[in-house]
């Protein structure tokens, strides 16, 4: 599927700057656009009378820059949203984004975060997700799951990697979940309910946080992960065992 969007982008690719008084708020309204299109490459948001975003359709695009000197902008999606090239680039201004219902995807080395940090604030409700596949990164942004049910996810596939992100699970069962060779990084995690880790992935150097429940699958590891003492219990499943001394987890630290 990462190979189908990138042959697209490559394909149709074309660069658009948010106008500075647009119509609508409407993303996917060419008119809101200069030059007149709906961005697949690069988006460019600056300063403008209309910072309130939402999208009437599924879209892709390599990227969202927000440029030097930008005003902050909100964006309200349910609709399927695929960054397939650089991702979020924060220059400027800060960008929210309230998910609902449906997915964000991060491909190929896309970011969801690049800038300072929180460089992106994500907020996951009402059964949305966030998905990393590939090499994708969470970068310097923040991303919370809040209320709307247990639907709630941030998923990493592939070798992605939460990055420097702080990630806030308040629910979702399981909240966080790592798979294939993925990697939790350096991030900031805050779980209050469950964050799983399967196949080859691995709690990296992530610090952990809440009254939550960590769980390792298969040959999924802990290496230097670091659990704040209120950190709930740490499971190994193939043992059914907790992980409360110097074993296959790891002493919190």
């Amino acid at each position: 599927m990462a190979a189908t969007l990138a042959g697209t982008a490559a394909a149709q690719a074309a660069d658009s700057t948010w106008s500075t008084s647009p119509g609508t708020g409407d993303f996917n309204t060419a008119a809101n656009w200069s030059p007149a299109v709906v961005p697949t490459g690069t988006a460019f948001f600056g300063t403008s009378s209309t910072t309130a975003v939402s999208f009437s359709a599924d879209a892709s695009f390599g990227g969202w820059t927000f440029n030097s000197g930008a005003s902050t902008y909100h964006f309200t999606n349910s609709r399927s949203l695929s960054f397939i090239d650089a991702g979020i680039n924060a220059q400027g201004g800060q960008a929210f984004i309230r998910n609902d219902t449906n997915a964000l995807n991060f491909y190929n080395s896309s970011t969801a975060g690049a800038g300072v940090a929180p460089a992106t604030q994500f907020d996951i409700q009402n059964g949305g997700s966030v998905n990393f596949y590939d090499t994708s990164t969470a970068g310097n942004s923040r991303i919370s799951l809040g209320g709307g049910g247990a639907a709630n996810r941030i998923y990493f596939n592939n070798s992605s990697t939460a990055g420097n992100a702080q990630i806030n699970a308040f629910s979702g069962s399981p909240a966080v979940v790592f798979k294939d060779t993925s990697s939790a990084g350096t991030a900031r995690i805050l779980v209050n309910s469950t964050a799983t880790f399967s196949n080859a992935s691995s709690a990296g150097s992530a610090a952990f946080n809440g009254s939550g429940v960590l769980q390792f699958f298969n040959n999924s590891t802990s290496q230097q992960r670091r659990c704040h003492p209120a950190i709930g219990p740490v499971f190994r499943h193939e043992q059914w065992r907790q992980c409360n001394s110097e074993d296959f987890c790891g002493r919190c630290r």
